[in-house]
């Protein structure tokens, strides 16, 4: 049997739904492993900076892809830099679960995932290998994610959070809405069309001024939507891939289809940010909000700065769903 370590947010989307979620999973770990809450960074910190100390043989996740965004920058500055990372499980419990979903992840058989993960040999369990990004700015944080975004991006996760229930029916009329309110110059399609004038440079470091209606970097392939494939250069642990658009909003609209699904042979590489590397840095002389993780801000700071670096940060194994 494995032993496992879980980590589980309380305050995650499935927990506050379901009360008895949380008793379920430590009935499941029983005596084999330890079951530990943690309601806030403070907290978590604390509890993971003594963690090698149990010498798990793996740890698992219980959260949305916010949770792993604060539980894996917590981890990566608390864990030995000699020790290896054991393999990770991840319970999906958040409103976004784009992590565990790219490791074969059901919401909905998670009881059957993590009672998989106990009874296995730690030989048998089947790994999914995910870069993160790190994720540096001037300002103050330094975070990793599997995802960055600024511009365009982070208007549309305001637009998209203010629904409570049937997320994807709030992006299809936000985009019908966005059609229309072009036709007539509206003020919400203008909300969306604005540019940010940056200066941008990949490993090479020959920086160039750009005009980007936004752009997002990610280490895996999928934006967590149905048959999405946007990230299709995201398959390199160790580069992730970053896509950005120069043109204005209704030709991206577009093109849209084919973005969506990977299909770059389709568009129009003109005024299209599209490659894969290790590092990526944007500047900007006015001060830019961006997301990690589709998170606005960390440990309850919004993240807003004049300069952000992306890196190849970490490699960790996640354990796939072994039915």
């Amino acid at each position: 049997m494995v032993n496992t370590v879980v980590f589980t947010n309380p305050n995650a989307k499935s927990n506050v739904f379901d009360k008895t979620r949380v008793m379920t999973i430590e009935r499941i770990v029983g005596s084999n492993g330890k079951v530990i809450r943690t309601q806030k960074a403070e907290d978590l910190e604390e509890r993971i900076s003594g963690l090698h100390k149990l010498n798990p043989e793996s740890i698992t996740v219980d959260g949305g892809d916010g949770t792993m965004l604060t539980f894996f920058t917590t981890f990566v500055k608390h864990w030995p830099k000699f020790k290896e990372f054991p393999p990770f499980a991840i319970i999906p419990g958040g409103t976004w679960n784009v992590m565990a979903r790219h490791a074969d992840i059901s919401k909905r058989k998670w009881k059957e995932y993590l009672t998989g993960i106990i009874k296995s040999r730690k030989e048998d369990l089947s790994l999914q290998d995910i870069g993160l990004i790190r994720v540096r700015d001037n300002e103050w944080a330094e975070t990793y994610g599997f995802s960055y975004g600024m511009g365009l991006p982070i208007t549309l996760l305001e637009e998209y959070y203010t629904a409570k229930y049937l997320k994807e029916a709030k992006l299809a009329a936000m985009i019908l809405h966005m059609v229309g309110s072009a036709m007539v110059d509206g003020e919400f399609y203008r909300k969306f069309a604005g540019k940010h004038a940056v200066k941008v440079s990949n490993g090479s470091g020959i920086e160039r001024e750009a005009s980007v209606l936004g752009l997002m970097a990610q280490s895996v392939p999928s934006v967590g939507l149905p048959k999405s494939h946007m990230f299709y250069q995201a398959t390199h642990s160790e580069r992730f891939h970053v896509l950005g658009a120069e043109i204005d909003i209704i030709e991206l609209l577009i093109q849209s289809p084919a973005l969506y699904l990977g299909k770059m042979h389709l568009l129009s590489k003109l005024g299209i940010i599209d490659l894969q590397t290790d590092h990526y840095k944007i500047r900007s002389e006015e001060p830019f909000r961006y997301h990690v993780n589709g998170d606005m801000s960390y440990l309850g700071k919004g993240l807003v700065a004049n300069e952000v670096t992306l890196e190849h940060g970490k490699r960790i194994d996640v354990i796939k769903y072994l039915g």
